[in-house]
């Protein structure tokens, strides 16, 4: 676990293991790749490929992100549900599979503390 202190608040970062941590991680990637479509692609009547297995990717949470060749990680700044990475090793690179941050949290530091946390754990 690792904590940031920014300006009044504390981000907190965990390894996602419990169930709650695992569906807030899902409801993030979801969140997220809905604004991606609705964004990138507005007038697309199925997802963009890259997000095709993404439903079969979120039910085997954790699957492939755990030790030692992953990681899965969630943020919480004040202790509310803030964003999230996951990564795992291909060789000896790190691969950063995803992140998402909450946009009430930004500018609280919920990025770096996610990505020093993955890198950390690399």
């Amino acid at each position: 676990m690792a904590d940031l202190e920014g300006v009044g608040t504390m981000v907190t970062v965990v390894s996602a293991r419990t169930r709650a941590e695992l569906q807030a991680i899902r409801t993030l990637v979801r969140e997220f790749a809905d604004w991606a479509t609705g964004t990138i692609v507005p007038d697309a009547i199925e997802p963009p490929p890259v997000l095709a297995k993404l439903g079969e990717e979120l039910a085997n949470l954790p699957r492939k992100y755990t030790d030692p060749d992953g990681a899965l990680f969630l943020a919480s700044v004040d202790g509310q549900v803030a964003g999230c990475i996951g990564g795992g090793m291909i060789i000896t690179v790190l691969r950063s599979l995803g992140f998402r941050s909450d946009s009430a949290s930004r500018g609280h530091g919920v990025g770096e503390a996610l990505v020093q946390q993955l890198l950390a754990t690399a």
